[in-house]
């Protein structure tokens, strides 16, 4: 208690007769709180002797709170005062951050925090639905289809339907009844029986890392090993797939990041205008890289196909792809090291590498596009033309490397002059066991004696690297 006394009364107004008179420094405790006509806090105390009384609010004092807590539900609402009972004076916006300057716990037991709003109106809201983090967040799902209650009895009406599997978020308990909230926001109860809890996958311990000037990463820790996919809006921005999935998201900007906030069964990235993403899943973690659009810093992996003992397709006239692929390497090192990108090759000379090998390279380290260079071959020497593969089914940037496949095909044959035989999926060892948006490159059929030949040609390689360099260019300058 502050101040050098304070008078207790009978009822929240000093009109009512004073029941005792408190020292500063008394402790009490607070059973109830009450907003009068004239618009004070008064809260209802108890003595040690046990009397019961009110008292105005600003003769207590208590430790602040001010921390900074995450709106976890949907139709989260504040209120005049720390119960039910109190009217509404605003409805929080999901997933929005507000600050705690108090809390409370009332006769009922319920504890509330007393939060202040970026606009800095305050009010109460259940401690059950702000969070300093959302994985804080009790998360049930249903064993059958069930109903939602609007109380904690079978004997009241039913609010909405809910069908088995689907998540619940806790709001509080009473009994054996369990208040939630379905994923369309609607509220009610149902019974704990009926309910499982999930055991949910949590992305926790966000730590933000600045690369350079330009590039930042974001690194979240995984509970455990779990799946994670995404799919690329039509603004650039991810939507990546959590629908099991709680996680911890930035309380204060980031260069590049316009935003990122929690909707139905996902998150949504989305990029500044001029910013890129590159995700990477983990087995114990996940990131998301936040770089400029432009192929300037990005890091790419050239993998020649084949080499020394595995010489790849062979030509009419003895050219090995596995020459080939490394002399457009080469080349296409150099035009993307031109542009300012930083590359790297799987091999340098004539050796031999398990797919296994490349892969490994790809997957260890921090890589923005994996290119892989090949000759094509077919029984027919009739075959030609340019192809580019894919893998969306087990590659994790599956949806960056179809974009990636998309618009390097394009470039590519408007360089070479060949038949477009258009970008494709395929199962290739290096695509589907690649974490990097990976594409494969089918420059020519060096089984075909005209395609050959020009394999074997400076100018052509020239043109095939000049081609991928101007693709990886449109993709990255694209925002991809």
């Amino acid at each position: 208690m502050q101040n050098t006394s304070a008078s207790v009364h009978r009822g929240a107004t000093s009109a009512y007769r004073q029941v005792a008179t408190l020292s500063q420094n008394t402790a009490v405790t607070v059973n109830d709180q009450f907003i009068n006509k004239a618009g004070e806090t008064w809260y209802n105390i108890k003595l040690h002797n046990g009397t019961l009384g009110w008292i105005k609010s600003t003769f207590l004092s208590t430790e602040p709170v001010n921390n900074r807590l995450i709106v976890g539900t949907l139709s989260a609402e504040i209120r005049r005062g720390a119960d039910y009972g109190y009217r509404v004076t605003e409805k929080l916006v999901p997933f929005s951050t507000v600050t705690a300057v108090g809390e409370f716990i009332n006769n009922k037991g319920q504890k509330w925090i007393n939060i202040e709003l970026s606009n800095g109106k305050r009010g109460w809201v259940p401690s059950g639905e702000v969070f300093t983090s959302l994985t804080e967040r009790i998360i049930y799902y249903t064993n059958k289809n069930n109903v939602l209650r609007r109380g904690a009895s079978p004997s009241y009406k039913v609010n909405t339907t809910i069908n088995v599997g689907e998540h619940l978020t806790f709001i509080q308990r009473h009994n054996n009844w369990i208040n939630v909230e379905a994923q369309n926001g609607i509220r009610g109860w149902i019974p704990e029986n009926d309910l499982v809890k999930m055991n949910t996958n949590k992305l926790t311990n966000l730590v933000v890392t600045s690369l350079s000037k330009n590039e930042t990463l974001l690194t979240w820790k995984k509970s455990k090993s779990f799946p994670v996919s995404y799919s690329i809006q039509s603004d650039k921005s991810l939507k990546i797939n959590a629908s099991d999935i709680l996680v911890d998201l930035p309380q204060y900007s980031i260069n590049g990041l316009a935003s990122i906030k929690n909707e139905k069964g996902h998150f949504i990235v989305s990029p500044t205008n001029g910013y890129s993403f590159t995700l990477r899943n983990y087995e114990d973690k996940f990131t998301i890289k936040i770089s400029k659009a432009s192929i300037v810093g990005k890091r790419i992996l050239i993998d020649p196909g084949h080499g020394d003992t595995d010489p790849g397709a062979i030509g009419p006239t003895k050219l090995e792809e596995k020459t080939v692929n490394l002399a457009v390497a080469k080349l296409l090192q150099e035009e993307l090291t031109k542009e300012g990108a930083i590359v790297t090759l799987t091999r340098t000379t004539d050796e031999y590498l398990e797919l296994s090998e490349r892969t490994d390279i790809s997957n260890g380290a921090n890589y923005d596009a994996f290119i892989s260079i090949h000759a094509n071959s077919f029984d027919k020497s009739s075959a030609n033309g340019t192809e580019t593969f894919y893998n969306l089914n087990t590659n994790f940037n599956g949806p960056k490397s179809v974009v990636l496949a998309e618009t390097v095909q394009k470039s590519l044959v408007s360089h070479l002059k060949t038949n477009d035989r258009r970008h494709k999926a395929a199962d290739f060892y290096v695509l589907k066991n690649n974490e990097v948006p990976s594409i494969l490159v089918e420059l020519a059929f060096i089984s075909n004696p005209t395609e050959e030949k020009l394999l074997r040609s400076k100018a052509f390689q020239q043109s095939a690297a000049r081609g991928i360099t101007q693709g990886l260019i449109n993709y990255f300058n694209g925002g991809y």
